[in-house]
């Protein structure tokens, strides 16, 4: 597995956000939406061939060729106070294994660019449709999560659990 970066990154005050296809695509779509409102540039790949998803895609009834797609992608977006680097793809590794892989190549590349804080998004399930949706937390340090929660993010109620990526 290998993260290939198109040349020298220049940021500054680095996050990262990141979200890939999950239920309901919701994290994937959060994603898009920020690389497209954020007029965000390509700017690297994670390459595997161990990488690929169960599946086929179709276009038209037209099976689509995986040699030369860029399943998992790294993006920059340049904001007012801060540099976001945005990472995204098209299917969630198929196997455990896989997701860690993925997962840790990610987080080192993420912190050799110098990335502080790394925020990823996933769908949380409710029993019924609710009129006005929120947005909870988890995080993996009290003091962060002291800063979300002081920016108007819930606490994820009770023990909870969260699978894939």
């Amino acid at each position: 597995m290998e993260v290939k970066f198109y040349g020298k990154i220049k940021a500054d005050e680095l996050i990262m956000v990141a979200g890939l296809p999950g239920m309901g695509y919701v994290a994937k779509q959060a994603v898009d939406y920020l690389i497209e409102e954020a007029k965000a540039s390509l700017i690297g790949e994670v390459t595997s061939p161990h990488l690929y998803p169960s599946l086929v895609v179709f276009n038209d009834g037209v099976m689509e060729s995986f040699l030369d797609k860029k399943f998992y992608r790294f993006y920059l977006a340049h904001a007012e106070e801060k540099d976001i680097l945005l990472f995204t793809g098209d299917a969630q590794p198929s196997s455990a294994e896989g997701q860690r892989m993925l997962a840790d190549k990610v987080a080192e590349a993420s912190a050799e660019l110098g990335v502080k804080k790394l925020f990823t998004m996933a769908a949380y399930p409710v029993p019924r449709h609710v009129e006005e949706p929120k947005i909870y937390a988890v995080a993996t340090h009290s003091s962060l999560l002291e800063e979300l929660v002081s920016k108007g993010v819930s606490v994820m109620p009770g023990r909870s659990s969260i699978s894939g990526m």
